[in-house]
């Protein structure tokens, strides 16, 4: 009885591990079984390409060029400059009065600039381009040119004296009063008659002396002229009596009629009477020559409206 119990337990101890065995043989065999459908999907499904690798053109980085200074362009654009006015100076010398010319005027109309190398040039000029440089700086007006201007005043070559007193006039600069009141006395009438001018221009009533001196001296009616017009610019007083004598010489009309338009600028209530009487005598003495009586008319209107502008105190 007991072997028959064993061997049932025993038969139903394999029957379980037989079981349990086939269970787990099924297990495998579907584990399997989906490894090999899951590869034969892998096989069956399009593989995709691969991207073709296009070729990546390098990007072109501009380069920059390097930072220029302001300093840098302003030193080309001086060097440059100074090569113009150079090269300018130099056909200053042409023969060819156009090329001369030409080049005149453009040192002139670029100013400033010239000046240093103008006044450089001046050292060992020749004097026909030291006239035009003289020239050239009165034209440009810059008092940093007055000094040298004021040495050429004493050039032994009267055109170049000429055309310094010129250049001093157009540049107004008190500085060089006594320098042109000298040259008042210069022995060329060219000389004179410029500085004469020149002082008219700088209007300082420093210079009314030496022009009254120069009128009672001067001979050259050129000479003279300039000097009552500068008398007449620079309105002063003093210069009064010396015009109203002016008025009585035996000048001709064209010079008188300078004296009393210089009258009418001065001002001065006590010239009223002569200037009165002188235009009462006009008007007794008409000529009779068509070609005089012009010149008659135009003296008297000269001397109505100078007249006229010292009663109404140069209120017209």
């Amino acid at each position: 009885m007991k072997i028959n119990l064993k061997l049932g337990l025993l038969v139903i101890g394999l029957i379980i591990l037989s079981s349990g065995l086939l269970i787990i043989g099924n297990k495998l065999i579907q584990g399997k079984k989906k490894a090999i459908i899951t590869e034969e999907i892998k096989e069956v499904l399009p593989v995709e390409p691969e991207e073709e690798k296009k070729e990546i053109e390098p990007k072109l980085v501009p380069i920059e060029p390097p930072k220029i200074t302001e300093e840098a362009p302003a030193i080309t654009k001086k060097t440059t400059e100074e090569n113009e006015i150079s090269n300018l100076i130099e056909q200053l010398k042409s023969k060819d009065f156009q090329t001369s010319q030409e080049a005149a005027d453009k040192l002139a109309n670029l100013g400033k600039a010239t000046v240093p190398q103008l006044l450089q040039a001046l050292s060992d000029a020749p004097v026909a381009l030291k006239g035009q440089i003289v020239f050239i700086l009165g034209r440009i007006g810059d008092k940093e040119a007055v000094p040298a201007l004021m040495e050429i005043l004493k050039d032994e070559n009267a055109y170049i004296r000429r055309n310094a007193a010129e250049a001093l006039g157009k540049i107004k600069d008190e500085s060089s009063l006594p320098e042109l009141a000298t040259a008042l006395f210069d022995d060329d009438g060219g000389v004179r008659e410029r500085s004469a001018w020149a002082l008219g221009e700088l209007g300082d009533p420093y210079a009314v002396e030496g022009l009254m001196d120069r009128i009672i001296d001067e001979k050259e009616e050129r000479v003279k002229s300039a000097v009552v017009n500068a008398l007449g610019k620079l309105k002063d007083q003093r210069a009064t009596p010396i015009l109203l004598d002016e008025l009585k010489s035996e000048s001709d009309q064209l010079y008188k009629n300078k004296v009393v338009i210089s009258l009418g600028e001065i001002g001065d209530a006590e010239a009223l009477t002569a200037l009165t009487a002188y235009l009462d005598e006009l008007k007794k003495n008409k000529p009779t020559e068509k070609i005089a009586i012009f010149q008659w008319e135009q003296a008297i209107r000269i001397a109505e409206e100078a007249i006229q502008k010292i009663k109404t105190g140069g209120l017209r």
